[in-house]
């Protein structure tokens, strides 16, 4: 009887220590596996920046840097050549029907600015003449244009929807002006 009770006691020293290789087994598996899945998140975000990063280079190696300095050449000159506010006011007013828009008032805002030219314009037409009208402004000869806030609302079905656009038109400073 004491041989199986030696046997028992041996067999329970065995089991108690194959269940705490288990528990001491499980733990560490759970550290792994959290170590593991950061290292898994950090693979998947640096895969995406290095994905953006090959995006950018395959775009900036399409640019032209000649044409970019044509192009950053002629705005230099737009911005150093003299701009008076009538030529201003007329090719803003040839855009404006060019695309059959309704200029209902034209304002200065705040006066003049030592660098841009503030003008707030209430305008009417349909919102393709709108969108034409705002892409022509890339087109100014007589000034840079800077849209500093707009306001689009459809009137209704009488009336025809209004446009209240606030532009900033940089141009130089000039001496004794």
């Amino acid at each position: 009887m004491q041989a199986i009770k030696n046997l028992k006691k041996t067999e329970l020293i065995r089991w108690g220590i194959l269940a705490l290789s288990v528990i001491v087994f499980l733990v560490g598996v759970k550290g792994c596996h959290s170590l593991f899945s950061s290292l898994g998140k950090k693979k998947v975000s640096l895969s995406k920046q290095l994905e953006q990063a090959e995006i950018l280079i395959a775009h900036t190696s399409k640019l032209d840097a000649e044409q970019l300095k044509r192009e950053l050449e002629e705005l230099n000159g737009r911005l150093e050549s003299p701009v008076q506010v009538s030529n201003i006011l007329e090719e803003l007013n040839r855009f404006g029907e060019q695309n059959s828009l309704s200029f209902k008032s034209v304002e200065p805002t705040g006066g003049e600015q030592d660098k841009y030219l503030g003008i707030r314009m209430e305008i009417e037409g349909s919102f393709e003449s709108f969108g034409k009208f705002l892409g022509s402004l890339d087109k100014m000869t007589t000034a840079l244009a800077r849209v500093k806030s707009f306001e689009l609302k459809g009137q209704g079905q009488t009336t025809p929807p209004y446009l209240s656009l606030e532009l900033e038109l940089y141009r130089p400073h000039q001496e004794g002006a």
